[in-house]
């Protein structure tokens, strides 16, 4: 562990290293039970930003050498998952509260994961069968996944009440002629669960989770997730995307946006539209090309409200500083 408290590898060979699962699950329960007791002690806890590193470099330079760890445990071919493939590493980011990185070797990987749970939080309140969750895997376009603790935790009860429910009725519809490639994807659905997600949630519920794959270009790729950790932590940043839905975006807009969303997000939801709102607009290029239009709109006149009301955006300390939007002032 790089860091005594935040810094977790997990690979799907740590049971033939000499910590087990179990001494990992152990490790992190005590490591995030250390934090919260330091916290509710009223105890400081010191971040880097109250250090005389500057927070922005700070971050991207976490960013950075988590992304290269990892890159470094990626298969040197383009291929399905086996078994072993399986590495990520996980860690706390400067300046943004209780908020966690997850990076892993493969996209896949990381979509088998948590596609499962990010579905329940952002499609519907539901838990896939696992016939569900496999297509889900290898359908996904997913660049990235978010999850609060509350609703990771939400998902993890409900899906084991449906794990007992399952078990009282006769063993009809199981997968039929499960390949290499799903068992891996179940696997490291059940090992990051036990190994990280379990404990994080029990020992950290006012935790956020973000994931990504190890990519050349992750910090461009990190800042539309990035925006979702502030939408969670920051109340002033959140009344004021609610404040400028409201007022300042026309209803055709609204209209466009949502259009844009159904299928892929719970749009009856206003917390899940307010929040992909803000985090699609802030971007410079939106992964949902049917929203460039919008953020070319939007993005500067959310940011002007943004920082009226004494806010910016994490992306910024991310990617650096923001020159369109100081050329759009002068």
């Amino acid at each position: 562990m790089r860091n005594g408290l935040f810094s977790l590898r997990g690979h799907a060979q740590s049971r033939k290293s000499l910590l087990s699962r179990a001494s990992w699950t152990l490790i992190l329960t005590l490591a995030w039970t250390s934090l919260a007791a330091l916290e509710a002690s009223g105890h400081p806890v010191r971040h880097a930003e109250e250090s005389l590193v500057d927070p922005a470099s700070a971050l991207r330079e976490t960013v950075r050498e988590l992304n290269a760890r990892v890159a470094a445990k990626k298969p040197r071919f383009d291929r399905m998952p086996r078994e072993g493939d399986l590495h990520y590493e996980c860690q706390a980011l400067p300046a943004l509260p209780t908020t966690l990185l997850c990076l892993f070797n493969m996209r896949l990987l990381m979509n088998a994961a948590l596609a499962r749970a990010s579905y329940y939080s952002e499609n519907e309140k539901r838990v896939l069968s696992d016939s569900e969750m496999l297509e889900e895997v290898k359908t996904s376009r997913a660049l990235g996944f978010n999850l609060s603790a509350p609703m990771l935790e939400d998902f993890q009860s409900r899906r084991e009440s449906a794990r007992e429910f399952a078990s009282t009725r006769p063993s009809s519809g199981a997968l039929e002629a499960i390949g290499p490639a799903e068992s891996v994807f179940l696997q490291t659905e059940n090992r990051f669960e036990e190994d990280f997600a379990l404990p994080f949630t029990s020992s950290y519920p006012s935790g956020y989770l973000l994931t990504a794959a190890a990519d050349d270009d992750l910090e461009s790729l990190l800042g539309h997730e990035i925006q979702h950790a502030q939408f969670f932590h920051d109340a002033t940043f959140r009344t004021t995307v609610e404040r400028y839905w409201r007022d300042a975006t026309t209803s055709a807009d609204k209209d466009t946006f949502v259009a844009a969303l159904k299928g892929s997000y719970d749009v009856e939801n206003p917390r899940i539209v307010l929040d992909e709102f803000q985090a699609y607009m802030l971007m410079e290029h939106p992964t949902l090309k049917a929203l460039e239009p919008l953020a070319d709109k939007h993005r500067f006149l959310l940011r002007k409200a943004l920082e009226d009301a004494g806010t910016k955006p994490y992306r910024d300390r991310l990617q650096g500083s923001s020159p369109e939007f100081a050329l759009s002032r002068q």
